[in-house]
């Protein structure tokens, strides 16, 4: 009766199975029963099952809330569109029509029409949807001109501005240099320019103030390196200076160079290089320097824990050698041994960076080599002599500090240093080094072997024909 063609009972047939596959995931039968009551293998139900199972999940899938979208009739959704851009249009014009009208107007002004086409051009972005660029191009106006007018109504400025210089208030230019010399001011730039600017930008422009901040810092820098004092160091074999620099940082350990260097001749001894110069190495390093070269009469030395060492204040202590310690954070005292240093450095550095071309073991002798190589460098300090021949043939002149001669020097240095703490109300260390070092910077400048003069490098020169008599 039934025709297996129809679709009724296709629906009908789909419908048993669907209920007799429910019925196996509920458990209430088997898959075998199921199979036997459909007079089917359980090959086929099984492919049944995934069928009903698949169709399922399709059929129970994340969907859009609410009723099925209605198809888009293309003809219906283009005349949309025309009819848009119609009404859009006919809104453009009536309010072009109302610029002109209002441009027509005698007694308009340029500023309150300006105004006006802001307001109606951002009224018609709200209504119409166009950017103001198709806006303006719709109007016949400029769109520079547009954002400018917009941009200093923004800011609570007139739309048009008055064409020509602007007047400016008058400039205290003396009042404004203090300002700058009141900045902060550094070798290459100063700070607060910008903020000084703000507060003169209606009186002096940007590049004009920026030249007048680099003349007065240039002015300043040189004021101070004038106020440097110069010290000239005139005895060779007098005055040795000693100071420690680390060359490389390896992976394991650190390499330093410790040098030591006599001031006057700018003589280097053969330095020290290792992984750690100790305060006993030295010691033990110093005093065969001079039993070599013989002693000094003050070594100058860096504020490090070894060259402090209390094995190195003994051998100075047993030779007679005056200490004479730098001050801490105050570089441009020892600027003789920072260049004593980086003339030694700078070479050894870059013989270290140098891939494949040298071992760290040969390190100290190619260190005791450019020692060498510096002592036959001819120096315009020198009058261009070399350091060499300038410390060898001043040897003799140290023969006459004997120990009694330098036990006298021991003796007037200590009295005046405890004269000086007496003065100062000396109270810390710190204040009784400053004491010691003023003192013996006194006797070698009263006994000569030293003269402090301005730096002559940043002084003016003038001819000759402008001196006075």
């Amino acid at each position: 009766m039934n025709d297996p063609k129809s679709s009724a009972y296709q629906q009908a047939l789909a419908r048993q199975r669907a209920q007799l596959i429910m019925q196996v995931r509920n458990g209430l039968l088997s898959a075998r029963e199921a199979a036997r009551q459909r007079q089917v293998s359980r090959k086929t139900y099984y492919k049944w099952e995934r069928r009903a199972l698949a169709a399922m999940g399709e059929a129970l899938g994340h969907r859009e809330q609410g009723r099925p979208r209605v198809p888009i009739d293309p003809e219906k959704e283009a005349l949309r569109r025309q009819t848009q851009e119609l009404q859009a249009k006919l809104q453009v014009f009536e309010q072009t029509a109302r610029i002109r009208q209002a441009l027509e107007e005698p007694d308009k002004k340029k500023h309150e029409v300006a105004e006006m086409v802001v307001t109606i051009l951002h009224q018609l972005k709200q209504q119409v949807g166009w950017p103001y660029q198709r806006l303006c191009g719709s109007l016949g106006l400029s769109y520079v001109n547009f954002r400018r007018w917009k941009h200093r109504l923004a800011c609570g400025q007139p739309a048009f501005s008055k064409p020509g210089p602007k007047k400016v208030a008058p400039l205290n230019l003396d009042e404004l240099r203090g300002e700058v010399c009141r900045l902060q001011h550094g070798c290459q730039r100063s700070r607060g320019v910008g903020q000084l600017y703000r507060q003169y930008q209606s009186q002096i422009s940007r590049r004009d103030l920026e030249v007048l901040t680099a003349t007065v810092r240039h002015e300043l820098l040189q004021q101070h390196q004038v106020e440097f004092r110069h010290l000239t160091w005139q005895v060779p074999g007098s005055v040795w200076s000693r100071d420690d620099a680390e060359l490389a940082r390896f992976q394991d350990h650190p390499l330093h160079l410790h040098q030591v260097q006599d001031l006057a001749s700018r003589y280097k001894f053969p330095p020290l290089v290792g992984e750690q110069v100790l305060g006993e190495t030295v010691a033990l390093h110093l005093e065969q320097l001079f039993e070599r070269h013989s002693p000094p009469l003050v070594l100058k030395r860096d504020n490090g824990s070894n060259l402090n060492h209390q094995a190195v204040d003994e051998v100075l202590r047993r030779y007679l050698v005056v200490p004479l310690n730098s001050p801490p954070h105050y570089p441009p005292y020892n600027g003789g041994m920072e260049h004593a240093v980086r003339e030694l450095k700078t070479p050894l550095v870059e013989k270290i960076l140098d891939p494949g071309s040298m071992l760290e073991s040969s390190m100290p002798l190619w260190a005791e080599v450019l020692a060498h190589d510096l002592h036959h460098r001819v120096r315009p300090c020198l009058h261009g002599q070399v350091a060499g021949q300038v410390f060898q043939s001043a040897k003799p002149a140290m023969k006459g500090y004997s120990r009694r001669k330098r036990r006298e020097v021991f003796d007037w240095i200590n009295e005046l240093t405890s004269l000086l703490i007496r003065v100062w109300a000396v109270r810390t260390p710190r204040q009784a080094e400053t004491a010691r070092r003023l003192a013996v910077e006194t006797w070698l400048q009263r006994n000569g072997l030293t003269t402090v003069s301005q730096n002559p490098k940043v002084l003016p020169i003038f001819p000759q024909k402008f001196a006075h008599n």
